[in-house]
């Protein structure tokens, strides 16, 4: 009931000033007057940018992929390598395709040249969920007729990638098919850890691991299959079936460890086997009322399987090389299932003083994870249900606002425990303000709640190694976010430019925690788990900026950030104040051959009492295309002698700090072959324009 009186006196009230009026197409938004820069390819528009790719950027592109890394939009990171598009500063990115859900997988099979523009939503409307950025691919469609696109990549070692994709058009339906597989094989591994212990009566001491030669393999797979129905221009009908999954996923660790506490060592060997499946049912229906309305329904159902082995054990070392008996040895199975079934509708509707979107959402999913080893089963049920609204209106011809308000009634429930509910308000405010013809202000402030994960509230206990346990916490309840958004964006001929600041503050979150435990035969272990602790702050100054340096042949992008982050528990305080982090794209093209040199460095965020961080990453990728024929040369890394990624722990017990290592990750060169070709007649397709997805509640197995 609260639910409903909320949401329906923020309509009332919008309703009040608002008088409908007629409109060319609900598609077409009610915004400020749009600035078109000359010279350039963006029109900025008051909640998204569009992104117009250029005739001679189409041609040279193999698929939409191909065509986002040769628009180079600044907080943007595509990964041609790796199949994958993210943000820059490693927010949650959602994809789509004419409005609707989409992976870097649709997008492959996209011919360029349909492709009209590119809209990118910071900080986008209640509709698509909680996430920090949307980008989607505006794309003509075919009436009749089809198109077949093949990719293949192929390293000299045991890495690979391939994909294929067939679409079929005959009038009102689409038919299509695609699928891929990425083999990830025999890589060597290893990784050199530091553990600092301090024992409960105060001896201290420090335990090293030097690394040998271990092997990783990550090979993954997945297809979908898909209809779509339209019925003149009014009416959408979507249905699509997808799985994917990877299968004997082995990451293996093997090395040496030296005790300061003893001239003894000893031989370590860790090894992680998983398996998992997702298969994925989703009906979509749209349907425009008028040229002033419209509504959609969502409907997906899914499934989450996982399987996951982790062996520990520990050898006596002697130095001739060879190994003594067996020390210690942990052995821990868990097998994961989840479902859920997500219902979502979306209302629109335009007036001449702004515009009103409401809808709702309803997620219900149900857990099971055994724990074979310890013979616990954890079964889980969970429900969300949020009721939307949002308000957007200019005021004059240089400013304009979004107001948003969610209500989110939430309930979770591990068989056999009592029930946790709770209920939140969710605000959100955008606004923006021209600045003459050239510059823009934007002010975004937004708050969110986040959940307790099934892994962080079971009571499972799990064997790390010989001196500590982890256990989750059942006590633990969600958390409130807030974040607070300053832009200044530039946008003149062949530059564009954006500078930012952003505030992130979390109350209350579920972070880590470390202390000694004694056990029921009087030993002591080392326990981790979690806690709702007591706050974690991000402050952040990011800068981002695309140049046509030559216009037509040689365009450069760039981005640099600074983080400040204080992590404060009850019992710690950390604050981290060096990670400074850079990206570039540099694409050069000309005669119908390209060169990409694309790269970042590390960077470090800190969560709890660990800090994170990723890849010092390059590829330098050389192509040609002639027609619908693309072929290419590529190598990773090609400067790099010692790839790594490094953790760090700064807890006072058993802090630590490790570093991964992986030799496939540098040098690593590879040849590319990709085959394009559309035929049929165009037209314009309807927007799909809401988000459904559910990560599940499985767990797999806790390991270092």
């Amino acid at each position: 009931m609260r639910i409903a009186i909320i949401v329906s006196s923020l309509v009332c009230v919008s309703a009040l000033f608002a008088q409908t009026v007629p409109v060319d197409t609900l598609q077409t938004s009610v915004t400020l007057g749009e600035v078109e820069v000359k010279g350039s390819t963006v029109v900025d528009k008051s909640d998204r940018k569009l992104f117009i790719p250029t005739s001679e950027q189409a041609r040279q592109s193999a698929n939409a992929v191909d065509l986002l890394q040769r628009m180079q939009m600044p907080e943007l990171r595509v990964d041609m390598v790796n199949d994958a598009i993210t943000l820059v500063d490693k927010g949650v990115l959602d994809i789509r395709i004419n409005g609707r859900k989409a992976t870097v997988y649709d997008l492959k099979g996209i011919d360029p040249e349909s492709v009209t523009r590119v809209e990118y939503h910071r900080n986008p409307s209640m509709r698509y969920g909680e996430v920090d950025a949307v980008v989607d691919f505006i794309v003509v469609q075919h009436k009749s007729g089809g198109s077949f696109y093949v990719e293949g990549k192929q390293a000299a070692s045991g890495w690979g990638g391939y994909y294929a994709n067939l679409k079929l058009n005959n009038k009102k339906s689409q038919f299509g098919v695609s699928g891929w597989y990425n083999p990830r094989r025999d890589f060597e591994m290893w990784r050199d850890n530091v553990e600092n212990y301090k024992l409960p009566d105060g001896t201290a001491f420090t335990r090293a691991e030097t690394g040998l030669p271990g092997r990783m393999d990550a090979p993954n797979y997945g297809f979908f299959l898909d209809y779509s129905y339209r019925k003149d221009d009014k009416m959408l009908l979507f249905a699509q079936f997808s799985a994917f999954g990877g299968w004997n996923d082995r990451n293996e660790y093997n090395g040496i460890y030296a005790n300061s506490l003893s001239a003894e060592k000893s031989k370590v060997s860790d090894l992680l086997h998983i398996q998992s499946f997702r298969p994925n049912l989703n009906v979509y229906w749209q349907y425009d009322i008028d040229k002033r309305k419209q509504i959609v329904v969502d409907l997906t159902a899914s499934d989450y399987y996982s399987d996951s082995e982790r062996s520990y054990a520990t050898y006596e070392y002697i130095e001739d090389g060879s190994y003594g008996e067996e020390l210690s040895s942990i052995f821990t199975k868990i097998k994961s299932n989840s479902y859920s079934l997500i219902a979502n509708a979306n209302y629109e509707q335009r007036f001449d003083a702004g515009r009103l979107t409401a809808g709702v959402r309803y997620l219900h999913g149900w857990g099971r994870n055994d724990y074979l080893t310890s013979r616990v089963i954890d079964k889980t049920r969970e429900s969300d249900t949020r009721v939307y609204a949002e308000w957007w209106q200019p005021l004059g011809n240089s400013f304009d606002y979004q107001a948003g308000l969610s209500a989110v009634n939430r309930r979770f429930r591990i068989i056999g425990d009592d029930a946790v509910s709770t209920f939140d308000l969710i605000y959100s405010l955008r606004m923006r303000y021209k600045i003459g013809s050239y510059s823009t202000l934007r002010f975004n402030f937004t708050t969110e709640t986040v959940s307790p994960t099934a892994n962080e509230l079971s009571q499972a206990v799990q064997d790390i190694d010989e001196y500590q346990k982890y256990r989750g916490n059942p006590s633990l309840k969600p958390y409130r976010r807030y974040i607070g958004e300053l832009h200044y964006e530039y946008a003149r001929g062949i530059f564009l430019g954006n500078l930012a600041t952003v505030l992130r503050y979390t109350d209350n979150p579920v972070m880590e925690e470390k202390y000694w435990e004694a056990g029921s035969d009087g030993s002591w272990y080392l326990l981790n788990t979690v806690r709702n602790q007591r706050y974690h702050s991000t402050f952040k100054v990011f800068a981002n900026a695309r140049v046509e340096a030559i216009p037509g042949w040689l365009t450069v992008g760039a981005s640099f950030g600074w983080k400040h982050s204080v992590s404060r528990g009850w019992e710690y305080r950390y604050v981290m104040n060096k990670s400074v982090y850079a990206n570039w794209s540099v694409v050069l093209s000309h005669w119908n051959f390209s060169l990409m040199y694309n790269g970042h460095t590390n960077s470090r965020d800190l969560w709890g009492e660990t800090i994170t961080g990723t890849e010092n990453y390059q590829d330098i990728i050389l192509s040609y295309k002639h027609k619908d024929l693309y072929v290419g040369v590529g190598i990773i890394n090609p400067f790099m002698k010692n790839y790594n990624v490094p953790t760090e722990n700064l807890n006072e017990y058993a802090g630590y700090d490790r570093k991964m290592h992986l030799t496939m990750a540098q040098n690593l060169a590879f040849v590319m072959l990709r085959y394009n070709i559309q035929w049929g007649r165009k037209q314009r397709d309807i927007e799909k324009r809401v988000n459904n997805a559910y990560e599940g509640g499985a767990v797999n197995a806790t390991g270092k």
